[in-house]
C-alpha cells in the first residue's frame, strides 16, 4: 500500500489506505460505533479534496471514516481491490457501522457495503451504474463511463439482501435516480425508496438549503432512519427552502424525459 495521498488533515487522522487513486482516513478511532462518509462529484478535481476532522460527528461518539477519490472515477480504478481489502480488516471490530453517501458516493457505499461490515445506509440519489450498457437511462455520465473500466463496477456481486437503511431520490427533477434506486432494490431489497419530489440531484438539495441536515445525521447516527422520518423532513424543508417553488416550476415548464 503506497502512501502517496497528502492532506488528510488532524492530529488524530488514522489513514487506512492510501495510494495515489484512493484513500481512507478514521477520525476518533478506538470507539465502538463507526460511520463511514464518501467522496462526491467535484467539478475541475484536481486530486484529493482539502479536509477537516468532522467535528460535529465526532462529537456524537462515533468514529467516523472517509473514503475518497482523487478523481471523479466512481472508485472505479484497479486500486479498489486493495481498498476493499484494507476496509474488511479496519472495520470488522466495530459493533455498529452506518454510512451516508450522495450520488457516486452513495453508489461507493454500495460497491464497497461488504467490505465495510455495512449495517444501515442512507443514500442519496445513488447511481446503480453509470454505463449505458447497464443504465441505459442514465445519460449525464457517458463521457466519464467511456473512460472507466467497466470490469470493476460489480455492484451485483456486492449485493447484500441485509443492508438496511434508505434509498432517496428525486422522481421529477431527476427521473434517472427513480430508476436507478428501483435497479438497485432487487440487489438490496432492505433499503427502503423515498421519494422527495423537486429535491433534485442529490435529493437532500433542500434539506440542506432548509438548514436541517444536522437532523438528518442524527437520525443516522441513531439508528432511525426511516421513510416516515426522511419526509416529515422534506416537508418541513419545502416551507423553508427558496428553490422549492423555483423546482415546482421548472417542472412544470418543462418535464424531463428518460428516454435513452
Amino acid at each position: 500500500m503506497a502512501n502517496t495521498s497528502t492532506n488528510i488533515g488532524g492530529d488524530d487522522a488514522q489513514p487506512v489506505f492510501a495510494s495515489a487513486r484512493l484513500r481512507a482516513v478514521c477520525h476518533g478511532n478506538g470507539r465502538a460505533r463507526l460511520t463511514v462518509g464518501f467522496d462526491y462529484m467535484r467539478p475541475g478535481r484536481t486530486g484529493f479534496p482539502m479536509r477537516a476532522p468532522p467535528r460535529h460527528l465526532l462529537q456524537a461518539g462515533a468514529a467516523h471514516l472517509m473514503i475518497e477519490s482523487a478523481e471523479n472515477d466512481w472508485f472505479l480504478n484497479p486500486d479498489l481491490p486493495a481498498l476493499r481489502a484494507a476496509l474488511d480488516a479496519f472495520t470488522a471490530r466495530f459493533d455498529d457501522v452506518s454510512a451516508i453517501g450522495f450520488s457516486f458516493g452513495g453508489y461507493g457505499a454500495l460497491l464497497l457495503a461488504r467490505a465495510l461490515h455495512l449495517r444501515r445506509a442512507l443514500l442519496v440519489s445513488p447511481q446503480y451504474s453509470i454505463f449505458p450498457e447497464r443504465a441505459p437511462f442514465e445519460l449525464r455520465y457517458r463521457q466519464i463511463a467511456a473512460e472507466l473500466e467497466q470490469r470493476f463496477d460489480d455492484l451485483d456481486a456486492q449485493a447484500d439482501p441485509a443492508l438496511a437503511g434508505c434509498i432517496v431520490f428525486d422522481p421529477r427533477l431527476a427521473p434517472a435516480d427513480a430508476a436507478h434506486a428501483a435497479l438497485i432494490r432487487t440487489r438490496f431489497p432492505a433499503l427502503r425508496s423515498v421519494a422527495m419530489p423537486f429535491g433534485g440531484h442529490p435529493a437532500l438539495h433542500l434539506v440542506g438549503e432548509a438548514h436541517l441536515f444536522a437532523k438528518v445525521q442524527r437520525l443516522l447516527q441513531q439508528g432511525e432512519i426511516t421513510p416516515a422520518a426522511l419526509r416529515r423532513l422534506h416537508r418541513a424543508a419545502r416551507l423553508r427552502a427558496p428553490s422549492y417553488a423555483l423546482g415546482l416550476a421548472r417542472f412544470h415548464g418543462a418535464r424531463p424525459s428518460l428516454a435513452a
